[in-house]
């Protein structure tokens, strides 16, 4: 890592928004590069909102059993759980 990649680290501007990590439906650009606008083909600051919700649904579907609470059965002498 360089001194500049450190810096930029630390400062907080190499974080990106995690829905980058997902293609975009809307332009068709693929994970972790920027979309692109439909006139021209150039790189877009933001995010469209169609890639935003492709990546809320993959994090929602791909949650591991850890990230849950566990289900608690009413009256269990054994804790309850299930």
């Amino acid at each position: 890592m360089t001194r500049l990649t450190t810096l930029r680290a630390l400062l907080g501007g190499a974080r990106r928004h995690p829905a980058r990590a997902v293609a975009c439906p809307h332009c068709h650009a693929a994970p972790h590069i920027a979309c692109t606008t439909a006139g021209r083909g150039r790189r877009m600051t933001g995010l469209h909102p169609a890639r935003i919700t492709a990546w809320t649904r993959h994090e929602a579907a791909s949650g591991s059993a850890a990230d849950r609470a566990p289900v608690r059965t009413p009256g269990a002498a054994d804790g309850g759980t299930r």
